[in-house]
């Protein structure tokens, strides 16, 4: 897999760059920008393509339907299976104040969107400072206003339960029962159980099934069928999958969607 450390503010001074500076980057195929992290906020939008991200103790994949906050001085880490084209504003820290301890991740509005690419690129010595400054004001309004979603996996850190990390991140749709699952592991099933939640709060049930809506959610936003992704998964109809992703979410997969 490529590896790659291209850095937009190499040589920009934190404490002396405007409120945001924004970049349009494009990453080819099996592309890893490996654990990182800046001294200002980031807000992580992939036009097209769906990055997979990891901050701190969370996962998260990210189509182009939702933004990520990253605060300043977090680690984090991103992989572009696809051809990806994201889109991302540095934030100056005492710019926008999105949370300084966890990642967020953010639906995007059409009008969210709209700001986003009307923002990039930013080069600070061809700046129309005005229009900059009016982008943001409305970039910052609109990113508070923008409700907040629940679709990131928190990470358990008990190397025991790695192997079935791994499996589900891969494919989480390949998994099948719980219990040839569990036995990836390398302790018992009742172990399992108590890492889970003493590591992330849920029980491996609860963890596969919210992985199994970052999946869907993804394939959504590549345009497949619900139920394509329905069977795919696991489900026996698409009237099922369509259940349980309201009942998750409060909204159904139509809201995932990208509009063309």
């Amino acid at each position: 897999m490529k590896q790659t450390s291209d850095d937009p503010l190499s040589g920009v001074l934190t404490e002396t760059m405007p409120p945001f500076l924004g970049a349009a980057l494009s990453y080819s195929p099996n592309t890893t920008l490996d654990w990182h992290h800046h001294e200002t906020g980031q807000i992580i939008h992939a036009v097209s393509g769906t990055l997979q991200l990891w901050a701190a103790d969370q996962f998260v994949l990210l189509p182009p339907t939702m933004a990520m906050w990253v605060p300043p001085a977090m680690r984090h880490r991103l992989v572009c299976k696809t051809q990806t084209e994201m889109r991302t504003l540095y934030v100056r820290p005492d710019a926008l104040d999105l949370g300084a301890d966890h990642a967020r991740v953010f639906s995007v509005s059409d009008l969210l969107r709209a700001l986003l690419l009307a923002a990039m690129p930013e080069k600070i010595d061809t700046r129309d400072t005005d229009r900059s400054d009016a982008l943001f004001k409305l970039l910052a309004h609109e990113l508070s206003a923008s409700p907040v979603a629940a679709l990131h996996l928190p990470l358990p850190t008990d190397p025991r339960l790695m192997p079935m990390i791994d499996a589900a991140l891969s494919d989480p749709g390949e998994i099948g029962s719980i219990a040839n699952w569990a036995a990836a592991a390398p302790a018992s099933r009742k172990t399992v159980e108590r890492l889970f939640i003493q590591g992330t709060g849920l029980s491996p049930s609860q963890w596969l099934k919210r992985a199994l809506i970052l999946e869907s959610i993804k394939r959504l936003s590549e345009g497949q069928p619900v139920g394509t992704i329905a069977l795919d998964l696991g489900y026996a109809t698409a009237s099922a999958f369509t259940y349980m992703f309201k009942r998750a979410l409060g909204v159904p997969p139509s809201k995932f969607v990208l509009k063309s």
